[in-house]
């Protein structure tokens, strides 16, 4: 199959070769990380993952001045924070995500005007305070993350009708409900985590076959069972549970993919229902998951 063959991958390119040879090598090696990861073999991505960043910081080192090396680096640094994360390497998934930020603050700071690029530096600072806020306090990081919600609303504003904006102003506003609850903020936490889900209700309702507006409408669902849970609304922490549960199971039939099996093993959890989290938590000792999220 074409998966197995991609272990077999020139690990190096001759001098001779062009840059875009070894660009579309380290998208070669992108993309199978990426199906080897849905697969669950994350050893095998992790390698994978190695050898495309090579690649393209070789190419960032090579042509500096050429800033789409500079954003396929950012781009690969970004892949493997996500699976560092699943394989409990916190610290590298931290550094990678500094790196990334640093330099793709370079690229912004060459066109000030260019929203897009904006936005995606605040999805870059979004994912690192996600991970910094296992290790700071809520106070510390919720000034943060107020910074980088109102930069995605001001952005939003300019262009309501791009649903990826709106998935991540939404997103961010979750966490910054995940921050105020943490704080002991609840009825803040409440007023935003309701905001967040109604919106990411009806980019889903728009659009149900994008699996990021799906896997993020789950996540802001799973915060807010937390904050009823935290203001004592059982009720309303279950109807949420259930929702995030009802939602994110009819995919899981044979997936082993971690993006899946975590938020389905979330909502198992929360629900408390008799065998519902046997099945993730299975499939994620299985492929050898080890996120330190709570």
């Amino acid at each position: 199959s074409a998966l197995a063959g991609c272990d077999s991958l020139p690990a190096r390119t001759s001098a001779g070769d062009s840059k875009m040879l070894v660009a579309e090598l380290a998208d070669s090696y992108s993309w199978f990380a990426s199906a080897k990861q849905a697969l669950g073999e994350l050893a095998a991505a992790e390698g994978l993952r190695e050898q495309a960043i090579a690649l393209v910081q070789g190419l960032r080192d090579q042509y500096p001045d050429e800033s789409m090396w500079v954003n396929s680096h950012v781009r690969a640094l970004q892949h493997r924070a996500g699976l560092s994360l699943a394989l409990g390497k916190d610290d590298s998934a931290l550094a990678d995500l500094r790196v990334a930020k640093a330099l793709f603050s370079g690229i912004v700071r060459t066109d000030r005007d260019n929203h897009f690029w904006q936005v995606e530096l605040a999805d870059i600072e979004l994912d690192l305070l996600k991970v910094a806020a296992r290790r700071e306090t809520a106070s510390v990081i919720l000034p943060q993350l107020r910074r980088v919600h109102a930069t995605l609303a001001a952005h939003l504003g300019i262009n309501p009708q791009n649903g990826m904006w709106a998935r991540s102003e939404a997103m961010a506003r979750s966490r910054v409900a995940a921050g105020l609850m943490a704080t002991g903020d609840i009825s803040s936490a409440e007023r935003e985590i309701d905001i967040a889900v109604g919106r990411l209700r009806d980019l889903y309702k728009g659009n149900q076959a994008s699996a990021p507006h799906k896997v993020a409408l789950v996540e802001a669902l799973l915060i807010r069972t937390a904050v009823h849970k935290n203001d004592s609304n059982r009720q309303l922490a279950r109807a949420s549970c259930r929702e995030a549960f009802d939602m994110i199971q009819p995919g899981t039939a044979a997936t082993m993919d971690f993006e899946v099996l975590d938020p389905w093993a979330r909502a198992a959890r929360c629900l408390q229902q008799a065998g519902a989290l046997d099945a993730p938590m299975k499939r994620l000792q299985l492929i050898g998951y080890r996120d330190s999220r709570d």
